[in-house]
């Protein structure tokens, strides 16, 4: 995870994990591969300057999904299903929404 004033840790684990729910819903990826690849990405993003890191952050979760699945798909076709997984509030390790 970048150390950001702009991106707070909390909102880079949701994005995160919304990759990786793209990953397993949309390119079928298993939960296993989907975590191994957005880790790798993860420390890809590390690696940049904190500029580019932080504006990393402004590309949808699905258009990461697609570059990291090396698959492109058309969101129009999964909009619906994608605001879901994207505007949902990430669980709590309580189990309770944030």
């Amino acid at each position: 995870m970048i150390r950001s004033k702009i991106v707070p840790a909390d909102e880079q684990l949701h994005y995160w994990s919304v990759v990786q729910r793209c990953l397993t819903e949309f390119h079928r990826l298993t939960e296993s591969a989907a975590r191994k690849k957005v880790r790798q990405c993860q420390k890809e993003v590390e690696q940049l300057p904190q500029a580019t890191a932080e504006f990393f952050f402004h590309a949808e979760p699905f258009d990461i999904a697609c570059r990291i699945a090396e698959s492109e798909l058309d969101v129009t076709n999964f909009l619906t299903r994608y605001l879901e997984i994207r505007d949902q509030p990430e669980k709590k390790r309580d189990g309770t929404r944030g």
